[in-house]
């Protein structure tokens, strides 16, 4: 878990120069056939502007159980136990 916080926070340095913001849309394109989200490249875009006011403290990763999860299925994918995952979330995230 260590090491996955150290690689996304290191994609999140070189994602926030500028240069890089504008490759936002090309690059949910190219790999959206490997993460599952209903934002659109506009709305990740945008959030991506306000990452940069959010301090590393203030950011809670959290991982999904195994028992969550059933697979691989015949494509090597994993699907998760919806009902679980969102009452997982709700625990976790509830104030």
């Amino acid at each position: 878990m260590d090491r996955q916080n150290q690689i996304l926070k290191l994609i999140l340095v070189k994602l926030l120069e500028p240069a890089n913001l504008v490759k936002v849309p090309a690059l949910v394109q190219q790999f959206q056939n490997d993460f599952t989200t209903d934002l659109s490249p506009e709305q990740i875009t945008n959030l991506t502007c306000i990452v940069e006011k959010v301090s590393p403290d203030q950011i809670t990763n959290l991982q999904v159980d195994k028992t969550m999860i059933t697979g691989p299925g015949p494509d090597d994918s994993m699907i998760a136990n919806t009902d679980m995952v969102k009452q997982f979330l709700q625990t976790q995230l509830a104030p």
